[in-house]
């Protein structure tokens, strides 16, 4: 009897794979179904939104076709066929969000910002349950923000503002552990805001700027234990109080701003400190003290402007190397314009105007290649304007007005190719130069009694005019005195011609002493001509 035979081991291993090629084939085709009836399902999702907003022509393109899916529109992201982004910015929507856009299974951001549209908070979306970045700014959003929107529990990026919410921001907004961002800027707030905002540790951006109908408050002292906040303003939000010393313990802090309130005491220099620190601004408080001698490497912008800052201008402003725009305005600021000053390479704008600056500009621009706005107006600055001020390449914006200035105005500043100019109000005088005796200028330099210019239109005395007046007034004076001496010659000959009727013998003698009064007008008359 034979033997079986076995198969080779090759065939034994093989064998099975090959019997699951059905399966997997049947796998991948059930998968493609399934993705193509989502595709199909979520196609008539966008379909109906569409119809629901009237049917903008912002979205014209979202028709059904076989050429091309939706996931190519510019406006959906999708991943693995299913739509995971809606970024609908600015496309003139003006209707409400109706509930079955959370048709969309797998939507994880949504951003309708920049439209218009009204109502009160679209709860509809607490359907959206993946939903992580929601953005409903700029629209005309109104009433409370719901108590409930911790129900979004997925929510990392909640972006609310300039719209019409009210009343208080809700104690829920802080339930939303998750969130890395909130801007709730500019809106009609008139409560207050949950300090327990201020217990989300992930909190990387929080924005509650130009809520001005905000209660007056301060900030908590344990707002400093934000440590990845880049980005924090709460400016014009009625914050009053001093600004605590922790902040120096937010070490991730790119922006800061609280200008705008009625803040008042000491910066505290452990700001200036802070190493990633690009961009303080404090303006529009009452703040108080002298400017920091050392600042953080990576400053690029100070707003200091409008408040009470004092003293002078440290001369080691020449570390503030990476400074771009600096603005401390309507202080108390005194001294001199310091020479240190015009090291810095990146400064673009520099505004020092209504404080109480003094003495000479200085003469030697070192590093203003950079500068395209320089306003010192309104201070006590003396002496003349340094002519490498009109060598600054891209200089296009002068204002030195309301000071002490003297002398000649530079002829370099005709080659600033100028917006605005405003040297009016100091001592200069002789002549502007040529090339800013233009129209565009004319009120460029009033209430400097020495200049001139050579047009009429120009608001100033006309150079020359003074040699011009003196002669009209020679002219006018030997124009009476020759009237004035032709009435007495007429006086003379009159009276002769009365007295010879009289005395016929004495006509000769009369005769010859009319002649000698004439010859004396004349001769009169001749040297005032002369």
């Amino acid at each position: 009897m034979p033997r079986p035979t076995s198969s080779p081991a090759h065939i034994r291993f093989f064998f099975p794979f090959f019997s699951y090629i059905p399966c997997v084939v049947f796998l991948c085709f059930l998968s493609h179904a399934a993705v193509s009836q989502i595709q199909d399902q979520e196609l008539q999702v966008l379909l109906k939104l569409r119809q629901s907003w009237q049917d903008p022509s912002s979205l014209d393109r979202w028709v059904a076709s076989n050429s091309s899916s939706h996931c190519a529109w510019p406006e959906i992201k999708c991943q693995e066929g299913s739509i995971t982004e809606l970024n609908l910015v600015s496309l003139n929507i003006n209707y409400s969000i109706p509930p079955y856009i959370c048709d969309l299974k797998n939507l994880t951001k949504l951003d309708l910002s920049y439209n218009y549209i009204p109502g009160e908070f679209p709860t509809v979306l607490y359907n959206c349950s993946k939903l992580v970045y929601l953005d409903l700014s700029q629209n005309y959003f109104e009433g409370p923000i719901p108590s409930d929107i911790d129900r979004m529990a997925n929510l990392q990026v909640l972006i609310l503002a300039a719209n019409s919410f009210s009343f208080d921001v809700p104690a829920s907004v802080a339930r939303l552990r998750r969130l890395r961002i909130l801007h709730l800027y500019k809106s009609e707030y008139n409560g207050t805001y949950p300090e327990e905002i201020f217990g989300l540790s992930d909190l990387e951006e929080l924005r509650l700027e130009y809520n001005k109908k905000f209660v007056p408050s301060q900030l908590p002292q344990n707002f400093t234990v934000l440590k990845k906040l880049r980005f924090f303003s709460m400016a014009q939000t009625n914050l009053y109080g001093g600004i605590p010393k922790t902040v120096s313990d937010m070490e991730a802090l790119e922006h800061l701003d609280l200008g705008k309130n009625p803040l008042t005491g000491e910066i505290p220099g452990s700001i200036f400190a802070l190493r990633i620190l690009t961009a303080l601004l404090l303006s529009g408080n009452g703040l108080t003290g002298e400017l920091p001698k050392e600042l953080s490497p990576n400053l690029t912008r100070i707003d200091l402007s409008n408040n009470k800052f004092y003293g002078k201008i440290p001369t080691t402003v020449s570390s503030w190397r990476n400074l771009v725009v600096f603005d401390a305005s309507n202080n108390l600021l005194s001294g001199t314009v310091p020479a240190e000053l015009t090291v810095l390479p990146s400064l673009t704008t520099l505004l020092l105007g209504q404080n109480k600056l003094s003495g000479n500009l200085p003469a030697d621009i070192i590093s203003w290649k950079s500068l395209t706005t320089l306003d010192l107006s309104h201070n006590k600055i003396s002496g003349p304007i340094p002519s490498k001020i009109g060598l600054l390449p891209v200089l296009t914006h002068v204002d030195l007005s309301d000071n002490q200035l003297s002398g000649l105005i530079p002829p370099e500043f005709g080659q600033l190719n100028l917006n605005l100019l405003n040297l009016s109000s100091n001592r200069l005088s002789g002549p502007i130069p040529p090339k800013l005796d233009e129209i565009a200028y004319d009120a460029s330099f009033l209430n400097n009694p020495g200049l001139c210019a050579s047009n009429s239109f120009m608001r100033i005395n006309i150079c020359n005019n003074q040699s011009q007046r003196s002669s009209k007034t020679n002219l006018t004076l030997i124009m009476i005195l020759a009237i004035a001496a032709a009435m007495c010659v007429l006086l003379v000959v009159l009276f002769m011609i009365k007295a010879s009727r009289n005395n016929r013998d004495q006509a000769d003698s009369n005769l010859q002493l009319l002649e000698q009064v004439l010859s004396a007008i004349v001769e009169i008359l001749s040297s005032l001509f002369v």
